[in-house]
């Protein structure tokens, strides 16, 4: 994002004399601020990242990003963005003008997004049971999703990582 100085409301300060570090302290907030503002409007304006929505919260980097092996890490962020097979692409890449594809690996007639197939398909029952903790796994919902993708257990974050894995690697034999 490109900043102008006039864009911070500090303009003035080109003309003063009496410039200090609490002066700089201000400007460096007022920075970030309007960053965080434009991250929050793309975001929020994007059809794309219905999922990002659901799991990020904060503006700030992810434990899984600095923690998690690359194989993994690279998975989980296009999970988390929406780089994948899952049939719930195809709608959201059409800005959502068809409603989200159902399932086609169960019959619980829901929509075939991240979600789903992280919480509730049957389909994954196995995967899940053996990689998420009953917590997250009994009656899930976007609370819980949430807490999920943004653990700091590595342990957990780990494990999800495998159930993405599984996911993706079934929609990609479809």
């Amino acid at each position: 994002m490109r900043f102008t100085f006039d864009s911070t409301g500090f303009s003035y300060l080109w003309d003063s004399t009496q410039v200090g570090n609490s002066c700089l302290v201000n400007v460096v907030t007022k920075l970030k601020d309007i960053d965080t503002q434009h991250w929050v409007t793309e975001v929020t304006e994007n059809s794309l990242c219905s999922n990002y929505k659901l799991i990020k919260d904060r503006h700030e980097i992810e434990t899984y990003l600095t923690k998690l092996n690359d194989r993994i890490r690279i998975l989980m962020t296009q999970f988390r963005c929406g780089n994948h097979n899952l049939p719930v692409t195809a709608s959201r890449r059409n800005h959502a003008s068809e409603p989200c594809p159902i399932c086609p690996l169960c019959t619980k007639n829901s929509p075939g997004d991240e979600y789903h197939y992280v919480l509730e398909c049957p389909f994954f029952n196995d995967e899940r049971t053996k990689y998420i903790p009953l917590y997250y796994r009994s009656r899930p919902n976007t609370l819980k999703y949430q807490q999920l993708f943004n653990a700091k257990n590595l342990r957990l974050l780990y494990r999800l990582g495998k159930l993405v894995t599984s996911v993706v690697n079934k929609f990609k034999l479809l």
